[in-house]
């Protein structure tokens, strides 16, 4: 019985070193940890209606992430998104390690509307109303729901002006601009605000606008409220909301709890998906004496829009830790994913819009067969406004100031055509001297015409026997002709001072020389100049090609806008005897040498053969002799 005994505890002592061992063996794997809901300001996360199965279905998301490898994230970047609002309260709790932040702890972030006025950019505090305060702690309280406080990241852009919680189109561009600039580079923008059409045309229209969301969209997910005025976008092009109804925009309608669309909130075809916009709990204000961070119920599409910015980064978030590249995750391809989502859908009239889930957006099998591309529609430019005349939709510049100009040709439907169209794009530039001319491919064009007058560039889509096209004229000034910077000299002198260009020169019969005219760069010269050889017409042209076979000295003149450039200010061409050109004298002599040194080998031969004859006589008479 003892023995049976200590058998058995042999063998169970032998099976638990095995299994220590086998357990010693195998790599260690850790695993996201699944976080439970927290609580804020005294309510508990589990409690909000929107974090529901039926709605953002945050538990399945969660579970999700709850079983990623923490060893692949921690390979991953952070995902920054900025919030372009009204600032942020960054005392309050919910931002506690949430805000982008540099080496030293010190929190990022921008003030736009101060970098126009020249006040302190570094100024992001939120004073008036909170409501960036409140938009971005919607993003936070998601964060940390997730535990993605290492991975997701809000970086706020204070633009409001800096009496009210009111934006200016130029405050707005401002921040989209900062947001993808080289060094910040973020990820995904939210804009939760903007303006009916027909209370603000500019917002609709603005190019510099236009161009700082297509210019934006190319590297992150811009993301904006569609607005709360109960509005159908098809009913009146007036209704749209914008910047939500722009090209390059990710637009939130909001829903309420009854799962329909909400009673303030803009709909219609001009958006593209739809958020939880009723009764969402957020940050309010921070109070200094008690240090109490306070909490409020938010509505509208302020509030939405949150809720898809921060989907967009975990989508982003996602595909990095799946692998792919993220220099190829480019906004436009982030946002194709996010409107072509297969959850929910929420139906008002004859509309149905997607409603965001995260456990879609962590699920849905998003590779290119999974949604079409839709064929292109039309094609037009964004640009700067800077030298642009909105009156006559042109850029007007003067001759000795000309500027390159970054032109971007954007495909409708925006975001939706088939990338490789980019590459198709051609881009022509047509003046008033000579016809169409190719001078770039792709989506971009940075250009500058050489001289004044009057162009169009043209950007261009061939697409299934069709062509789509838009332009944008661009008109030059020339500066007027002051015949005292005026000289006749060599062409490669013709943009020198009249003081330093060369007023003589020589040259051989049989070459050509080039002339030209100083003080002409920034003229017209369309009209033509009249060239004169020893007072004789010979041509007309803005440069004068001379040759001749007869040697002496040709005095070259000209008369250009009725003002005669002569006497001191022409060319005096000394033309002499090819012969005596350098290079010719060169070669004569090497042949004169040549040729005295052949004359001398064969002196030398004939006197050796003719040794040779007296020998063989000399010889041949002895013989005889003998």
């Amino acid at each position: 019985m003892v023995k049976s005994s200590k058998l058995i505890i042999s063998i169970v002592l032998m099976t638990a070193l095995i299994c220590v061992a086998v357990i010693s063996a195998t790599p260690a794997v850790s695993y996201a940890e699944a976080e439970v809901a927290g609580t804020y300001g005294g309510t508990d996360a589990s409690s909000l209606w929107y974090y529901g199965a039926d709605y953002l279905n945050l538990s399945a998301a969660k579970e999700i992430i709850s079983s990623w490898d923490n060893t692949v994230l921690r390979t991953i970047s952070p995902v920054y998104i900025a919030v372009i609002d009204t600032g942020i309260t960054t005392q309050h709790e919910i931002f506690s390690d949430t805000l982008a932040t540099n080496s030293s702890g010190t929190v990022l972030g921008y003030n736009a509307y101060a970098s126009r006025t020249g006040g302190d950019t570094t100024n992001i505090s939120d004073t008036v109303n909170y409501h960036g305060t409140g938009v971005a702690g919607v993003i936070a309280m998601l964060i940390k729901e997730f535990g993605l406080q290492d991975y997701i990241k809000i970086y706020p852009i204070k633009a409001n002006t800096a009496s009210n919680d009111s934006f200016s189109v130029e405050s707005v561009v401002a921040a989209l601009n900062w947001a993808v600039k080289d060094g910040i580079n973020v990820d995904v923008i939210n804009m939760s605000f903007g303006t009916l059409k027909a209370d603000n045309p500019d917002w609709s229209t603005n190019p510099s606008l236009k161009e700082a969301i297509i210019n934006a969209a190319a590297s992150a997910v811009v993301v904006s409220a569609a607005g709360n005025n109960s509005k159908d976008s098809a009913s009146d092009s007036k209704n749209v909301f914008y910047p939500a109804g722009l090209d390059g925009v990710v637009s939130v309608m909001g829903y309420g709890k009854n799962g329909k669309v909400y009673s303030t909130s803009n709909y219609g075809s001009a958006y593209d998906i739809i958020a939880p916009g009723e009764e969402i709990y957020t940050a309010s204000n921070y109070v200094k004496e008690t240090k109490i961070s306070r909490y409020e119920n938010i509505k509208g599409t302020s509030v939405a829009a949150p809720m898809v910015s921060f989907g967009a980064a975990l989508l982003k978030l996602r595909l990095l830790y799946e692998g792919q590249l993220r220099n190829t995750l480019n906004g436009n391809k982030i946002a194709r994913m996010i409107t072509n989502l297969n959850g929910n859908k929420v139906s008002k009239d004859t509309y149905s819009f997607t409603a965001i889930d995260y456990n879609t957006l962590l699920t849905q099998d998003f590779s290119s067969s999974s949604y079409d591309y839709l064929n292109p529609t039309d094609i037009y430019l964004t640009y700067p406004t800077e030298n642009f005349d909105t009156e006559h939709m042109a850029f007007y510049m003067v001759a000795d100031s000309i500027k390159e100009i970054k032109f971007t040709a954007v495909i409708q439907p925006y975001g939706k055509t088939n990338p490789d169209l980019d590459d198709v794009v051609e881009w022509y530039v047509m003046d008033n001297r000579s016809g169409e001319k190719l001078i770039g491919r792709g989506l971009n064009l940075t250009y500058a015409p050489e001289k004044g007058g009057q162009y169009k560039i043209v950007a261009k889509l061939k697409y299934d026997q069709v062509t789509y096209s838009d332009e944008i004229a661009w008109n030059i000034d020339f500066l007027p002709f002051f015949a005292s910077e005026a000289r006749v000299t060599l062409l490669d002198y013709q943009d020198s001072d009249v003081t330093v260009a060369p007023n003589a020169g020589i040259t051989y019969t049989g070459d050509e020389t080039v002339l030209s005219l100083t003080g002409i760069r920034y003229c017209d010269t369309s009209t033509g100049i009249k060239w004169f050889v020893n007072g004789e017409y010979a041509g007309d042209g803005e440069t004068f090609k001379f040759s001749t076979k007869k040697t002496g000295v040709y005095n070259i003149s000209c008369e250009f806008e009725g003002t005669k450039i002569e006497n001191g200010y022409s060319f005096a061409l000394t033309v002499k005897s090819a012969a005596e050109k350098p290079l010719n004298i060169a070669l004569i002599s090497v042949g004169c040498v040549a040729a005295l040194l052949i004359v001398a080998l064969l002196a030398v031969y004939f006197v050796k053969e003719s040794k040779k004859k007296n020998i063989l006589r000399k010889n041949l008479m002895n013989e005889e002799y003998k």
